[in-house]
């Protein structure tokens, strides 16, 4: 039903207060709960980027981009949670408006709609949501959500905290959901999974800090979830026996290098092992493997044993996760893991390693040129690798150039000890 076109003012939780028409101003303004793109009536359209000024002496100007060539517009606004269809509502003639009586420490949302003709009008465009911030519990940042990339019904969320908070609350509901109505569920963790989701249909995901005395954070979001589309068939690191790529080596002790796989370990998801490499390090010769799942590449250094002084060291492997082929560039992931040093030296103790591994996808899509030759659909991978101990402090900053259905084509290292670069000579795969 078409609502009455007359000013009201009335008090109460679902209500218009007195509104004042102004023009728009060069006021700072508050990002508040950004909206997402909402399908539109191809005769009229909705409004869009709804913002709201900060609450100054109880007031804040709301204003919002026409659709197209709207000759009014209908305004409401309540408390978080109120009824938009049973509410009063405003016409309003420009795209701008001066709301008094608000309560900054209250939630409030702020609806508009585009009337094209008397009788033409749009739906509510995705309101605009005023969070009362809890400056005790920072709002988490950076939300991304996806989907398993072979299972539609999982979906993973990972998000930067506010600040030193271990508990959050996440918010979810099919597309165009309004907050406070949606699915809440606790997370202890960050990255983290849930399930059950229809691969067909699009979700909103919301996430806040649980502070525990200090409150919570305010919503951070919403990010969409698309459809689920299952993965194109790719793959930035061919894996087959006898595939081998020979590079050419700057700072270290030999000129060229080569990675060849040499076994294949069967299981539900098959390994490939590279013969023994030597960059020429303190260490010596070492082993490699390579096992990939559902974009996931993930390699495992075996144990290194070594002789220093007369004695012989063990330093045990570890694996970790190299590259992301489904991430988003910027996408970051880690790995965490532990190493043990041990030695037939009896004054020298076992000493165990904290390892973490920190992915970055820094490029996607790119072009690459190496001695001449172009490689397309190229993806570049940023790893920060940390060791410590109470006695090891050693980090390093890897870069890799992985080309689609070539593998990696450029390697640099710099970092304790150590710095080189690696680029493709030839390559040969099966």
């Amino acid at each position: 039903m078409q609502s009455k076109f007359s000013i009201k003012s009335i008090i109460g939780i679902a209500v218009c207060s007195l509104l004042l028409l102004v023009s728009c101003k060069n006021e700072p303004v508050d990002d508040g709960v950004k909206p997402v793109v909402q399908p539109v009536n191809t005769l009229c359209f909705l409004p869009s980027d709804l913002k709201l000024t900060p609450i100054v002496n109880g007031s804040a100007t709301l204003s919002w981009t026409p659709g197209n060539d709207e000759i009014q517009w209908e305004v409401c606004f309540g408390l978080m949670g109120f009824d938009v269809n049973t509410a009063a509502s405003i016409l309003c003639n420009t795209n701008s408006l001066l709301i008094n009586n608000l309560d900054p420490t209250q939630n409030y949302q702020f609806y508009v709609k585009s009337h094209c003709t008397a009788t033409l009008y749009t739906d509510w465009a995705y309101p605009y949501t005023y969070q009362a911030p809890n400056n005790a519990c920072p709002p988490v940042t950076a939300l991304n959500v996806r989907r398993d990339s072979m299972n539609g019904t999982i979906a993973f969320l990972s998000w930067t905290n506010g600040g030193t908070e271990t508990s959050w609350e996440i918010q979810y509901a099919p597309a165009w959901f309004h907050i406070g109505t949606g699915t809440i569920v606790p997370a202890t963790s960050n990255p983290f999974s849930l399930t059950g989701f229809d691969p067909t249909i699009e979700y909103d995901f919301f996430v806040r800090s649980n502070c525990a005395a200090d409150g919570n954070g305010i919503w951070t979001g919403p990010f969409r979830l698309p459809v689920f589309s299952a993965p194109a068939s790719s793959d930035y690191w061919p894996t087959a026996l006898n595939n081998f790529w020979t590079y050419n080596q700057t700072g270290l002790t030999q000129s060229t290098g080569q990675k060849k796989i040499s076994t294949m370990i069967a299981g539900s998801q098959p390994s490939y092992q590279f013969e023994p490499e030597d960059d020429g390090l303190a260490m010596g010769p070492f082993t490699k493997t390579l096992r990939k799942s559902n974009g996931d590449y993930f390699i495992k250094i075996a144990d290194i044993t070594y002789q220093l002084q007369g004695f012989n060291f063990t330093l045990s492997g570890f694996e970790y996760n190299t590259l992301k082929d489904y991430a988003a560039v910027n996408e970051t992931w880690t790995t965490s893991a532990t190493q043990n040093l041990t030695s037939n030296n009896p004054l020298i103790p076992t000493t165990t390693l904290n390892v973490t591994v920190d992915g970055t996808l820094v490029e996607k899509g790119i072009s690459v040129t190496i001695n001449g030759n172009t490689f397309t659909d190229v993806i570049h991978v940023k790893l920060m690798i940390n060791q410590t101990s109470t006695v090891i402090n050693n980090s390093y900053e890897d870069h890799y150039w992985f080309a689609k259905d070539r593998g990696p084509i450029k390697i640099t290292s710099t970092g304790t000890g150590s710095s080189y670069t690696k680029e493709i000579s030839t390559f040969n795969l099966y």
